[in-house]
């Protein structure tokens, strides 16, 4: 249903698309990663940012990454995995409130998809799990432009929340190209 959804916004979009303001932005991402039980993990990764304004108020956008580096999540007091982001794919309806000619503060909220990997040694062996999850996701941020068309990004968004299980949030800071 997700992908039937995101099928018919993305052909509905794409008419108005060829006509907007697009930019391509790179994030980096300190995320954070919550499992019930568990130590906090702090993944971190890196995202393309792909988006169309298709009005002053109202931008899509669609977000490629990976992960940069591991963290270690503890298990038991004997056991210690790492965990990294192996990739990310997001795709978002951004609704912006421009503040003058420099500054844009916007809500963000769409569907994320991204795997999960941990790793481990355990009883002398390695282990490798992953696991993908695709999930709703909001998030509020603010650009700032720098030149006529150069932008630096801060933003925070919930990628991934199970309310029994886990949530998966990040803090990310970028830059960015309108064109």
């Amino acid at each position: 249903m997700k992908r039937i959804f995101f099928g018919l916004l993305i052909s509905l979009c794409l008419p108005a698309a060829a006509n907007a303001d697009n930019y391509i932005g790179l994030n980096y991402l300190e995320t954070r990663y919550d499992e019930r039980g568990f130590d906090t993990s702090k993944p971190t990764a890196w995202a393309l940012r792909f988006g169309s304004a298709l009005s002053e108020n109202v931008a899509i956008e669609a977000r490629l990454g990976s992960g940069v580096s591991s963290d270690r999540l503890e298990i038991d007091p004997t056991t210690h995995a790492s965990l990294e982001i192996k990739q990310l794919f997001g795709v978002y309806a951004r609704l912006l409130a421009p503040l003058g000619e420099r500054v844009t503060v916007y809500g963000l909220a769409g569907i994320t998809r991204v795997k999960l990997e941990a790793s481990a040694r355990m009883h002398g062996f390695g282990v490798k799990v992953s696991e993908s999850e695709t999930d709703l996701s909001i998030g509020a941020g603010v650009d700032l432009m720098l030149t006529t068309n150069g932008f630096i990004n801060l933003e925070y968004a919930l990628l991934q929340s199970d309310d029994d299980a886990y949530d998966l949030d990040a803090l990310s800071i970028g830059v960015g190209l309108r064109f």
